[in-house]
């Protein structure tokens, strides 16, 4: 049978990008995920600060207005406009503002992580401080993220995860060449413990001995500790609690039923849960839902 004339073709003569992604944050993109984020804009006063704290979460804040500066880890950076400052979790972050012009900010607390569970920033080598352009478009995507979080209208958190995706992605072409492999210790390490990453990130609901992480990275156990911490900056139990509350968090929200979720993240019991949301989240399940639903 004779096939009649094209009735379509796909449009491919877009213009061709000017910065092309290096291999390292474009291995991270690939298996970008973000969960647990909130953003909030922020008009600081002259005497705003932040005492130096140890972040649970990834932090980043993204200057609109006015001057400031900000530690991590005891390295410090000036706040402007469009001069996002990135402290992934376990960084020591402190910061203050100028008594002149206090800052206007773009605060997003979130998690990000790229391939079983490894911190994006450390999968992407993402510099701590990224000098923006407006075309990028970062900006715009945080402060819909801001709008999102405020007024908490149905399908805010998918939105705010869409928006918070997209300004990572932005702000990490425009890091491009920027973007530099983890310190040798911490990236070697992160290499030998990667497949005990993979495992924790298939199926929380199973128990997790150390004995078979470390045997599936071909470690004995006091090694894989080590090699661990050094590429994570916690242990693989801190960290196994921190994947079970962000899916603990996202099954809770989504409506399923605090009992089932505690089966689904590996806890025999609502109280296991209630005891892991008050150490790492301050709050217990049945607040957070309020909260996330509110």
């Amino acid at each position: 049978m004779a096939r009649g004339p094209a009735q379509f073709r796909i449009v491919t003569d877009f213009p061709i990008a000017t910065t092309p992604t290096p291999a390292l944050p474009g291995r991270a993109l690939a298996t970008l995920v973000v969960t647990q984020a909130s953003a909030s804009l922020y008009d600081c006063t002259p005497d705003w600060r932040i005492l130096r704290r140890r972040q649970r979460n990834d932090m980043a804040l993204l200057p609109v207005s006015g001057r400031g500066r900000v530690s991590i880890d005891g390295r410090w950076f000036a706040i402007a406009p469009r001069r996002l400052i990135y402290a992934v979790r376990g960084s020591w972050l402190q910061a203050e503002g100028d008594l002149a012009a206090p800052p206007r900010l773009i605060v997003l607390a979130h998690r990000a992580d790229s391939g079983g569970g490894v911190p994006f920033a450390i999968a992407a080598g993402l510099p701590q401080a990224i000098q923006l352009r407006d075309e990028d478009g970062v900006e715009t995507a945080l402060l819909a993220a801001c709008r999102e979080d405020a007024q908490r209208t149905p399908g805010w958190q998918a939105l705010i995860q869409a928006q918070v995706t997209t300004a990572l992605v932005a702000t990490t072409r425009r890091a491009g060449a920027r973007c530099q492999p983890a310190p040798a210790a911490a990236g070697g390490a992160l290499a030998r413990i990667s497949p005990a990453l993979a495992v924790m990130g298939q199926d929380l609901a199973q128990p997790m001995p150390i004995g078979e992480l470390a045997l599936a990275c071909g470690l004995g156990a006091v090694q894989f500790r080590r090699l661990f911490a050094t590429a994570m900056r916690r242990s693989p139990v801190a960290h196994l609690r921190r994947l079970r509350l962000a899916e603990a968090q996202r099954l809770i929200a989504g409506g399923m039923l605090v009992r089932e979720v505690a089966e689904a993240v590996g806890y025999r019991s609502t109280a296991c849960l209630d005891r892991l949301f008050r150490s790492l989240a301050g709050t217990t399940p049945g607040k957070w839902r309020s909260e996330a639903v509110r």
